[in-house]
């Protein structure tokens, strides 16, 4: 899931010829162990261009503030 500067992140790694819909579910994989799977992200808004459109479930116009976690994992992150 990717940052567009707007409301709706879009999905950029899936499996090659992978096919998304409106409507489906978006949750975290679990690979790479930082988050564990199944955690619920979203619903695909829209999936008509190259990267389909999440909407979030959280409520980013309610946050008060970010934890930024260092999971020691590097590699990840610069």
């Amino acid at each position: 899931l990717g940052g567009t500067n707007t409301k709706l992140p879009e999905l950029l790694h899936l499996p090659e010829k992978s096919t998304v819909l409106p409507g489906e579910i978006v949750v975290t994989s679990g690979d790479g162990g930082v988050f564990p799977q199944g955690l619920p992200v979203g619903i695909v808004k829209s999936a008509t261009s190259l990267y389909p459109k999440v909407q979030l479930y959280a409520d980013l116009n309610r946050l008060d503030f970010v934890r930024i976690v260092d999971y020691g994992l590097t590699g990840l992150l610069d």
